[in-house]
Order: structure tokens, then sequence, then C-alpha cells
């Protein structure tokens, strides 16, 4: 492990009750963060709870999966400008913990309903965007995976806004954004030239409903050695050696790495009346390439609070929603060793849909325990169910593919988390 969060976690030791008093009004200083632990029981698959994580837990203890550091600087003097600026360091697609900027922005707020930012802020594309890597603001250890993996955008680079009215005992919010960011994954290095979303969220009681809807226009970059770029590789070599007769047309229509568009649709329910809680979010995503193949999921998280404890179950399913792909094969009638190695990787291609049949089960049975102001320990259980074994490998359960898979479909992971704000 690196020593970035250790550094921030010393610089955050000397903001004690004492020293945060001392600050003026007009500036606040705080963070938060999590100490995580997980096991995954499998040999064969890999689990990640991010996907933008280099590495995952098999059939071992990690404790770079959930664990996280958080500084964040407010500065509100007296008018309508504000700033803000945040920094966080988690495990990344460099497998480092170089801490990275999630915040910086100038505010603008004329009103009470109107807030203005201009640089960097969050992009508020689902309900848990706002405390995406604020695990202690969240009821599970982590946000479900069958929802936020379908959009990795956490930052907008460019203006985000929020209007509010209340109508009596009714809310509407409507939150927007319009820029540009990018997104390093452990498989592929994508660029966000522009991207624009729109949400809008009603709250009465106890009850918030919310609907929104991203675009995104991207360039996608492939590790050079990886398995993508190992397929690109493959799949011209067929098509010059005869193997494939629409290899090259694949690529270029089904293959899209500039200028591909990806449209992200999402509903939203929260019940939350000081004791019971019911959350439940559904999202789909489609794309014009299979580099980054659609899909859709759902999630539901039922939860009680008796005093300091919140038992919960959450029950999720994710889906690939992407055409069809169909690499017509023309096999010579005695095939060399190294074409039969070619014709079996584009064969498992047309079995996989390219980026895998991973439709994805998870049941988390999980229990909160607020030990005390700002510090919660969390206890999860999750169960993954991968309905296709051969061909259903994915970001968030990866496991080596084909007729030879030895993976049963089946993987659980424990999670022990202690969250903290200060």
């Amino acid at each position: 492990m690196r020593w970035y969060p250790l550094i921030l976690l010393a610089a955050s030791g000397s903001l004690t009750p004492a020293h945060a008093e001392s600050l003026p009004d007009w500036l606040k200083v705080d963070g938060f963060g999590t100490i995580g632990i997980l096991y995954a029981d499998d040999p064969i698959a890999t689990v990640r709870t991010d996907g933008r994580n280099s590495s995952g837990a098999q059939n071992e203890t990690r404790y770079d999966q959930d664990s996280v550091l958080g500084l964040q600087l407010t500065v509100r003097p007296e008018g309508p400008f504000n700033a803000g600026f945040q920094l966080i360091s988690k495990k990344n697609s460099e497998a480092t913990h170089r801490p990275r900027v999630q915040w910086a922005y100038l505010g603008w707020e004329p009103n009470s309903s109107v807030h203005m930012k201009v640089g960097r802020a969050v992009a508020p594309v689902f309900a848990l965007s706002d405390v995406n890597d604020v695990h202690y603001s969240q009821i599970t250890a982590q946000p479900p995976n069958s929802v936020y993996a379908n959009n990795s955008v956490t930052y907008n680079d460019g203006l985000t806004g929020t209007w509010e009215h209340t109508f009596g005992s009714d809310k509407l919010t409507v939150e927007g954004y319009a820029g540009k960011t990018n997104i390093d994954t452990s498989r592929l290095f994508i660029d966000v030239p522009r991207q624009a979303g729109l949400s809008l969220s009603w709250n009465r009681d106890a009850l918030t409903l919310r609907g929104g809807y991203s675009y995104a226009r991207a360039v996608v970059g492939i590790p050079p050695g990886g398995t993508i770029d190992q397929f690109f590789k493959i799949t011209r070599a067929a098509q010059g050696l005869g193997l494939c007769s629409n290899c090259e047309a694949f690529i270029d229509h089904q293959l899209k790495l500039n200028g591909t568009t990806n449209h992200v649709s999402s509903l939203g329910l929260t019940w939350d009346d000081g004791a019971n809680v019911v959350q439940a979010e559904w999202a789909q995503r489609t794309s014009d390439s299979a580099i980054l193949s659609g899909s859709a999921g759902w999630y539901v998280t039922l939860a009680r609070r008796w005093g300091a404890f919140t038992p919960y179950l959450m029950f999720s399913a994710i889906k690939p929603v992407a055409e069809p792909i169909n690499l017509k094969l023309t096999p010579p009638a005695r095939p060399t060793a190294s074409q039969t190695a070619i014709l079996n990787a584009l064969e498992g291609a047309n079995a996989s849909n390219f980026t895998g049949q991973f439709h994805r089960r998870q049941q988390a049975l999980g229990l909160r325990w607020d030990l005390y102001r700002n510090l919660a320990l969390k206890l999860q259980w999750d169960t993954y169910k991968i309905d296709n074994p051969l061909w259903g490998s994915a970001t968030v359960v990866t496991f080596p593919q084909g007729p030879q898979s030895k993976f049963d479909g089946r993987v659980n992971t424990y999670s022990l988390n202690l969250d903290f704000l200060f």
C-alpha cells in the first residue's frame, strides 16, 4: 500500500474539534473514510467491489476494496459565492492510492433555490452519487454495483446546477450538468469530452421519487497487450487469413473506439421514516459500441433501525443489453494449429457476445452498528450468482471463460468496514 492515505490521515489528525472551532465561520474543513476488509471464498473467480480498482479478491482477504480516505475544504464567505475542494485516496486502476481531485469548483447561490457550480463537481447521475465514496452516509457497505456499474462517471468538469422549490409539504429538485470527464477502469481508459445529464426528484415526508437521464460521448483507449487489444489483433488476422468474412466490418461498426455514444436512464425510490428504510433504483445504459456494452440493473434495499443497530437486506441483478454479434467464420478443411486457435477465439467471442453474457444476481445480508457519533461498523455477506459460468465474466466478477472453465457460477464475499467522518 502506498503512503498517500497515511499522509492524508496524518493531515486529518490535526483537525480535532478544538482546531475546527478555531477556524473562521466561513471556512469548513472535514473529511471521511473507510477502513475496509473483504474476503472472497472462490479459488477461480475474482471479485471487485469497484470496477476502477486494479485488483480484486480471489480466495483471499484484501484491504484495498472499500478502503478510502477523503478530505474536503468548503469556503462560504458572506454573499452569494462559495468554493469547494475535495481530495480522495483509494485504490485505482493503476494499482496506486494516488489522491485524485473530486471537487474543485466555484459556486454561486443568488438565492436559496438556485445553486450553480463551475469547475469540477459531483455528476448527479444516481441517488447516491453525492455520497458515492462516503460509505458512512450509506446503509450498505458499498453502493450496489448492479446499478452504479452502469455509469462509472463520478465527476463533471464544467457546469453543474441545482434548482429547488417547495410546494407546501412537497419539494421538487432539478439537477443538471454539462461538461467533460474521464474514467479509468481495470480494462479501459475512457475520455469523455462531452457529457450532460438531468435529474428530477420529488419529496414528501418520508418518500422521495427520482428520475434521471445522462448522455456521454466517449473516446476509448485500450491498454496495449490486454485482452481487448489481443482480440483486435486476432480479428484482423482472421480477416487477412480468410478465416472470417465480416471481421473488419464488425470492428468498424460494432467496436467503435472514437465517438461512441452512451445513454443512461434511471428511476429511483426511497422511503425513510426514521425507523424503516426502503431504497430502490433501476438503470439502463445503451451504447453504439460493443466495447462499452449496454446493460440494465436494479436493486432493492430493505432496512430497519433499532437504536444503534440497522440490519438490512439487499437484492439486485444486472444483465447485458446489447446487439448480438455474429462473426461469420470460414474455417478451412484442414486448419493448422494457429488457425484453430484463432477460430476458437472467435467462436468464444460469438458465444460470449464479446463483452460477456454477464447476467448476474446478487443478494446481501448486513448489519450496521453506529458505535459512536460519526463512527459506524458494518458487517455484510454477499452472494453472487452468475447465470452463465462459461461466458459470464465481467469487471465485478471475473473468471477464465470458455468450455474449459471450472467456475461453478457462485462466489461469496464477506465485508467488515469501519466508516467514519471527521
